[in-house]
Parts: C-alpha cells; sequence; structure tokens
C-alpha cells in the first residue's frame, strides 16, 4: 500500500514470467507471492482501484482509494494484526500476527 501511496499509480505484475526489469513505478512478483498479493487486494476491494492489464507494460494499474489511504494510516487497527491465508505451505494455511511487543529503553 505504501508504494501504491508513493507512486499514486502503481504497476503490477503478478507474475514476472518474461524476467522484466521493474520500473520505479512497477512491483513485479513471482506466482506464489503475486496471487497472495492478489487475494489480499480482492478481500479489500473498496481500497483499491484496480486497472486493466496493459500488454506493452505487461502490468495492470493499482490505486489507492481514500479509504485505502484511510486503512494505510491506521494500519495497526486496519489490517497488520489480520490473519494471513495462503497455500505456500499447506492448502487452508492460515498465519496470525504475533501483536508487537514495545521495547524498554
Amino acid at each position: 500500500m505504501e508504494r501504491i501511496f508513493e507512486c499514486r499509480v502503481l504497476w503490477y505484475c503478478c507474475w514476472n514470467k518474461r524476467h522484466l526489469p521493474e520500473a520505479q513505478d512497477e512491483m513485479r512478483d513471482d506466482l506464489m507471492s503475486g496471487m497472495d498479493i492478489l487475494d489480499w487486494i480482492r478481500k479489500h476491494r473498496r481500497w483499491f482501484l484496480k486497472g486493466k492489464w496493459n500488454e506493452e507494460r505487461y502490468a495492470f494499474p493499482i490505486r489507492l482509494t481514500r479509504l485505502g489511504k484511510e486503512a494505510m494510516f491506521k494500519r495497526e487497527r486496519q489490517y497488520d494484526m489480520e490473519p494471513i491465508h495462503g497455500g505456500l505451505v499447506e492448502p487452508g494455511f492460515i498465519v496470525v500476527p504475533a501483536p508487537q511487543k514495545r521495547l524498554r529503553c
């Protein structure tokens, strides 16, 4: 989300099978993590505007909505502690992040 916010429009390729170099406003992923990211975007549709695939850039544009920007700035309450569903370990695997500990100085 931070990259999208920084670029305003981030061109995302969920499977860089052509091994194209990544431009500053692009994110090129591998299929395993790319599918997890697409699943997370689908689960939070109100936060993202996903454009159509562009064959020339071999990616699609993603923008944040107003709700997405709000969620990003409230990430501790909005999504940092969400369960993460994935299939890398085994189908149906769910990970729940551990609460962050405050360090004493």
